[in-house]
């Protein structure tokens, strides 16, 4: 991870020139604000951490996901939204006439106003040449 606990972030803050318009600092903890709010919730030393520390890549996937859930739950109470989840693999996206984007994926190709792409540990198969 190469970032002690203190230096990770989960959203944007004030400090992003440009991020527009933020959500209240108390429904975006940063990573160590999350640690210390599961660790008096549970009492579990894992979620013991100190600024200083450098945190258990499995502790942060968690506390990713539970941001996402968290911000995918916000997205879904706006009025005329909707969120729709694809798990797959995105092999070209393009912007439609129409202002749409479409993201063609190996089973099917989805149009969408707004996209957000996710990198995770995708399958890595290199070619003898790359």
């Amino acid at each position: 991870m190469n970032r002690v606990a203190s230096q990770i972030a989960l959203a944007a803050d004030d400090s992003n020139v440009g991020a527009g318009h933020l959500l209240p600092a108390e429904s975006r903890p940063t990573f160590i604000e999350w640690a210390r709010q599961r660790y008096e919730l549970s009492g579990e030393a894992r979620y013991y951490l100190r600024p200083t520390d450098i945190p258990a890549r499995h502790l942060h996937g968690e506390a990713l996901g539970e941001a996402f859930a968290r911000y995918v739950s916000v997205l879904e109470r706006v009025a005329g939204a909707s969120v729709a989840l694809h798990v797959d693999e995105v092999l070209d996206l393009r912007a439609l006439e129409s202002s749409r984007l479409e993201l063609l994926t190996p089973r099917s190709r989805i149009e969408a106003d707004v996209a957000l792409l996710v990198t995770g540990h995708p399958d890595n198969r290199p070619s003898p040449a790359s």
